[in-house]
């Protein structure tokens, strides 16, 4: 039936592009198609949908098979969806979801996947920092860098935004050294650095000891790692109802895998007996509780990669 209706609307739109008779048979295969998934919108959730299947319909009519238009159908929906927001809500009670996201709120499905664009990758071949038991013994059970380096406190807290583009890998590498290179200078560099200049930089000549980064193996290296040089970069898998997080400590509900997502962590801590990584995210601060969000540890591979740089100043 599906295939039927979309044929028949694809047919239409070629021959009177944007006419009654056409807008008809789309909105038939849409509805089919709304059918078919048992998705729940709101009025605006919906209108949103149909605005952006037909925006990309339009674009791909005389070039898109029968087969394929499902697929349309789930990359042109609204990301964050109320019904999605209660369902995530309800199975829960560590983290708290909401579809006031800002820009994201306007995002579909297939624009949120461009945000991550990051391949987890093994750890092997980089260079492993081990602290002796001793320099482990007083960690404490939170901390949170930019109380713990004051001079730094506004680099370390800055929120960036990437856009729309894929680029968290830049971000997340740029904001760690940024911040430690603040504090190897004990707060007399606090300039930003440019995300968007990490492939001009000779990192092994200008700015680092080593050619390579620190990897951090286990959870106590890397709490120590950020409570003596400062934040580490880190890569984590996203799923769909990472993007409607609000407050609260993060563990994955519900949803589908959308990608690989490079962050900054810059502290920890412990909420209702929950262990956490305090991480500064890269979508404006207007996502999330003010561009930062918790996870629990170990939660979606956060602890398999954790990575630091040593600035030379």
């Amino acid at each position: 039936m599906v295939h039927q209706l979309f044929a028949t609307s694809i047919g239409l739109w070629i021959l009177y592009g944007s006419s009654v008779s056409a807008m008809r048979g789309l909105k038939s295969t849409f509805e089919d198609l709304n059918i078919q998934k048992g998705l729940v919108y709101t009025p605006e959730e919906e209108a949103q949908h149909l605005a952006r299947f037909e925006e990309e319909l339009k674009g791909q009519a005389e070039f898109i098979s029968t087969e394929d238009v499902a697929d349309l159908f789930d990359e042109t929906r609204p990301a964050i969806m109320q019904s999605f927001v209660d369902e995530i809500n309800s199975k829960q009670k560590t983290w708290t979801a909401s579809i006031e996201q800002g820009r994201l709120k306007t995002f579909s499905l297939g624009d949120t996947k461009r945000l991550c664009g990051t391949l987890r990758e093994a750890a092997s071949g980089l260079t492993k920092k081990v602290y002796a038991p001793e320099e482990l013994q007083d960690l404490p059970t939170d901390f949170d860098a930019r109380s713990g380096f004051p001079k730094c406190s506004s680099v370390i807290g800055h929120i960036r935004d990437q856009s729309a583009c894929g680029s968290c890998w830049a971000f997340g590498t740029t904001e760690a050294f940024n911040d430690r290179l603040c504090i190897k200078s004990d707060g007399n560099f606090t300039e930003l650095l440019s995300a968007g200049e990490m492939n001009a930089c000779a990192i092994d000549r200008h700015f680092m000891k080593e050619t390579s980064p620190h990897h951090y193996s286990s959870l106590d290296d890397a709490k120590k790692a950020i409570q003596t040089d400062g934040p580490v970069s880190a890569a984590f898998d996203v799923y769909q109802d990472f993007l409607a997080y609000k407050s609260g400590v993060y563990k994955h509900t519900s949803g589908s895998l959308l990608g690989g997502h490079a962050v900054k962590i810059i502290g920890w801590g412990e909420e209702k007996g929950e262990g956490y990584w305090l991480v500064a995210n890269s979508w404006n601060e207007y996502w999330g509780d003010h561009g930062f969000f918790k996870i629990a540890f170990g939660q979606c591979g956060i602890n398999d990669l954790l990575l630091g740089g040593t600035p030379k100043v």
